[in-house]
């Protein structure tokens, strides 16, 4: 499974989070704008082994999960896909056969592109059962970035 996928508004949740510990290491990950920590550092920090895809996937639902209740942000949360499809960005990783750039780094999609799997509601209630049975042009190629 290419890169992690969460279903929510068009925050990227990279830039949802805060500071948090991770327990591997003792590198931070926080919001772009709270501690200057962007996507190309994340990578940088994926790659060289700072932290893995698991904990920063980890701390990314952390911190969605911390704040959801103030921003209303998220149709649907897709925790175990994205745990699970952060573990297989960990081993690609660790064999050294990343899919991209942005291999491990979690992502949200806003509910009216097409995620494979997953309900795309574009939040109406009409649509609030639908089911895409393949992902979005624009989805297809985050996941292959």
């Amino acid at each position: 499974m290419p890169p992690t996928f969460l279903v929510g508004s068009i925050f990227t949740l990279v830039a949802l989070v805060t500071s948090h510990r991770m327990a591997a290491g003792d590198w931070a990950i926080g919001a772009a704008l709270a501690s200057g920590v962007t996507l190309e550092e994340a990578a940088d920090g994926l790659r060289s082994k700072a932290f893995s895809s698991q904990e920063l996937t980890e701390a990314c639902l952390g911190r969605m999960r911390a704040v959801e209740g103030q921003v209303h942000s998220m149709l649907q949360v897709l925790e175990t896909p994205a745990m699970e499809a952060a573990k297989e960005a960990d081993a690609r990783l660790s064999s050294g056969k990343a899919l991209g750039p942005l291999d491990g780094i979690p992502a949200v999609v806003k509910d009216n592109l097409l995620l494979r799997g997953s309900r795309t509601t574009s939040g109406s209630r009409i649509l609030e059962t639908y089911e895409s049975p393949y992902d979005a042009t624009s989805v297809a190629r985050l996941k292959a970035a």
